[in-house]
């Protein structure tokens, strides 16, 4: 795979996997909102116990940093679902937006 451009990696995915497969990989599934929201959640709060009970050092710099990209996962669901797709209508995505970040 040569590609030099963002549109050339596009048409060649596109060429390699189709259309009725690139539409499917795109719909929405409120089950999967609702596992990855939950997943992400208990990842959290999990970091945040161990992070309030784990002795400084390597593991504890560790939980520290995936915390951080926990944080980050957050604010990509709080922007896909709250604010573009509206998940649950107006006054869920405000509250759900809120939460996330």
């Amino acid at each position: 795979m040569n590609t030099k451009t963002h549109r050339d990696a596009t048409k060649y995915i596109y060429d390699r996997l189709g259309r009725d497969v690139i539409e499917g990989l795109h719909k929405e599934n409120r089950l999967y909102d609702a596992l990855g929201l939950i997943s992400i959640w208990s990842v959290f709060f999990g970091l945040m116990y161990l992070l309030g009970t784990l002795p400084f050092g390597w593991i504890w710099g560790g939980c520290f940093i995936l915390q951080g990209f926990v944080l980050q996962i957050l604010g990509f669901c709080s922007h896909d679902l709250f604010t573009h797709r509206k998940v649950g209508g107006p006054l869920v995505s405000r509250l759900g937006g809120i939460a996330c970040m």
